[in-house]
């Protein structure tokens, strides 16, 4: 699991939505622990940070729309321009326990039926379809990556607790 208290990012901050201080957000994911924590943190692009309290939150399309407390303007808005981030215990539990959220699956290891380690798991991305482990290999020099669809013909275990996930993948399929 992530560290308790570490910062994750989790979604950007796209600009004023409007004159009256709504911002923007575009969540990474799909914005789940957004909706579930009232308490945010900005991360600006020169690394500065604070605190947000989010006094109303809205989709709007694939993204988000937030009003946050003493953010009144469209130019106090504007001047948001960075990453929106939680702490790892903020996120909701989730009802399924064959569901993890990304940032607990984000660096674990990748081991074949074979007992063969694959690399790790460096991102995961989606082809319209299902999600899609990307798989960095532990061999820099070999500059492999490894897609594997997150399904159960491929994914037989994931051990978010032992930080491996187990799969039936060859090392030979690129």
């Amino acid at each position: 699991m992530t560290e308790q208290k570490e910062l994750l990012s989790i979604a950007r901050t796209g600009g004023a939505y409007g004159v009256r201080g709504w911002v923007r957000i575009v969540p990474f994911e799909q914005g789940e622990p957004l909706f579930a924590a009232k308490t945010w943190h900005f991360i600006a692009m020169n690394g500065q940070q604070r605190a947000l309290l989010v006094t109303e939150l809205k989709h709007h399309g694939a993204q988000l729309i937030a009003k946050f407390e003493g953010i009144d303007s469209k130019e106090d808005a504007d001047r948001l321009r960075g990453q929106i981030a939680l702490f790892r215990e903020d996120f909701p539990d989730l009802a399924d326990q064959d569901e993890h959220w990304a940032v607990d699956i984000i660096g674990c290891r990748v081991i074949n039926r074979e007992g063969e380690e694959l690399g790790t798991v460096c991102d995961i991305s989606d082809n319209g379809v299902q999600d899609i482990l990307v798989v960095r290999s532990n061999a820099p020099e070999s500059g492999r990556e490894y897609l594997i669809p997150v399904v159960e013909q491929y994914v037989e275990d994931i051990d978010t607790d032992e930080r491996v996930i187990r799969v039936d993948w060859h090392s030979d399929w690129v």
